[in-house]
């Protein structure tokens, strides 16, 4: 009888540290497609307001955090700024953050484009240039005849 009670309480023992040990599926973040095409668009719109093309299969998104508004960052908030979106009271809330090849309007890369959304609402926008990756830049600056811009060859319309 001790027999059955000490193999019944290991069976239950063993059973119950299993229940804790089983496995858990990895968490992914993702969006809908309906979600995705929302920010396309609203991405395309944003883009063609500053007169700047892009890559639209290079789109991808990740979760993320608006950067904390310290002074590493300080250029990032700059440039956002002058791009038309202070992204000074959303710093360090969480957000979905796009990329995107960025290009000249002779279809040469210019850099990478960086969108931050908060539910349908971009808080904050700005790109890094391929000459110079570690500046940040605001879309409305394109000065196409400086040595940063990187452009050797043109269009005639």
């Amino acid at each position: 009888m001790i027999k059955k009670i000490i193999c019944a309480a290991c069976a239950v023992s063993i059973m119950l540290s299993g229940c804790g040990t089983a496995e858990q599926e990895e968490y992914v973040f993702s969006l809908s497609k309906e979600q995705q095409e929302n920010y396309a668009d609203i991405i395309e719109e944003t883009l063609n307001s500053f007169y700047w093309h892009y890559d639209g299969t290079s789109l991808a998104y990740n979760e993320s955090k608006v950067p904390e508004n310290t002074e590493a960052n300080a250029d990032i908030f700059e440039a956002s700024a002058q791009s038309g979106y202070d992204m000074t009271r959303y710093a360090g809330r969480d957000a979905v953050c796009y990329t995107a090849n960025l290009y000249h309007i002779n279809s040469q890369k210019a850099g990478i484009v960086y969108f931050y959304f908060i539910k349908d609402d971009i808080v904050g926008l700005y790109y890094s240039p391929d000459v110079n990756p570690q500046k940040v830049v605001a879309l409305n600056i394109r000065n196409v005849f400086t040595p940063s811009a990187g452009i050797t060859k043109t269009e005639s319309d």
